[in-house]
Parts: C-alpha cells; structure tokens; sequence
C-alpha cells in the first residue's frame, strides 16, 4: 500500500469526488459512443488508482489516466455534448485529484544544502583599444564620450560597445550629468 497517498483521507475523498463526478456526467450522455469511451476512461482511472495505492504502478500511469479524463473531458467540451456545469465539475475535480499527486510526483528535499559560491573571475586582458580608452579616462576625467571618439580612430559604435563592456566588467562606471554622460574610473 503506498503509504503516503492512498492512506491520506483527503486524497481518497478527492478520488471519489472525481469518480463521482465523472460517473454523474456519463449518465447526461446521449450518445453511446461517448458513453462508451466515458466509462472506459472512468475504469481505467479507477484501476490505475487501485494499481497505484497498493504499489503496482508507477505514479505517472495514475497521471496519465487523469490527463486522458481530462482530454476526453476537454473533447466533449468542444463538441457541446454534455452541460457545462456537471462537465466543469468533473474537470474540477480531477484537477484536483491531479493537483493532491504532485507532492508525490516532485517530494520536496528537506537537505541542507550549502551555497555555491563562486570563485573570483581573473581580471580579463583588456585589449588596445579598451586600454587606450582607459588611459584617456585616466588623463583627463572630465571627459565626454564626444571627445574620446574624436581622440580615437575607432568607429562612434565602436568606442560606445568598448565603454559599454568596460561598464559591465565593473572597469569604469557611467555617470549622468548635466553636460552628458562621463565615465570614471
């Protein structure tokens, strides 16, 4: 007997509320056809649930009887062949069924577990050009992003991605002020 599910009041009340349900909606049906599939899928839910509460199938059959309930559910909701109200019901209480597995399907580790952290990154080589923009920063700190692409002989595009990566590896930082944008060391 799977101790942790089928034991648990609850979650045996959920099933007999979605069996219920179902077998409440296949009596509504007009059609034999459906009515047929209906009560396939309701006894195939139920034995994978007596298969599963007592250890002889894996959790993910029972979840796979569930979610082909709820296809066929999904399939009669389409095609208007049942109300909606005991239809939504059925759905309900299937999800919910659904919903109760989950703890079972994805068991919560309770380990400590400790914290990665990462080890400090060796600074990167910078290349030419960054050094370049670098010393020009360092030489003069007051100045603009104007007068550096004018100072070098780098595309616009070219020295703003430098800065950019430069602000992003934490090489320079990137100040607003009322004359436009500088950068600092």
């Amino acid at each position: 007997m799977n101790p942790s599910f089928a034991t648990r009041e609850d979650d045996i009340k959920v099933f007999s509320y979605s069996i219920i349900s179902l077998a409440k909606l296949c009596l509504n049906l007009k059609d034999q056809f459906f009515i047929k599939r209906a009560y396939s899928k309701l006894v195939d839910l139920i034995s994978c649930f007596i298969s599963f509460a007592t250890d002889e199938r894996p959790k993910q059959e029972l979840v796979a009887a569930i979610d082909g309930a709820l296809e066929f559910l999904d399939y009669l909701e389409y095609l208007k062949l049942a109300d909606d109200t005991p239809l939504f019901v059925a759905k309900k209480n299937l999800l919910n069924l659904k919903l109760s597995l989950v703890p079972e399907l994805h068991p919560v580790e309770t380990k400590n577990k400790t914290a990665v952290i990462p080890s400090p990154q060796p600074p990167k080589e910078l290349g030419q050009a960054k050094e370049k923009i670098i010393n020009l920063i360092r030489q003069n700190p007051e100045i603009r992003v104007k007068e550096i692409i004018s100072q070098l002989t780098f595309a616009p595009r070219t020295v703003k991605r430098y800065l950019a990566e430069l602000v992003k590896d934490g090489v320079l930082k990137k100040l607003l002020t009322d004359s436009g944008v500088q950068y600092t060391l």
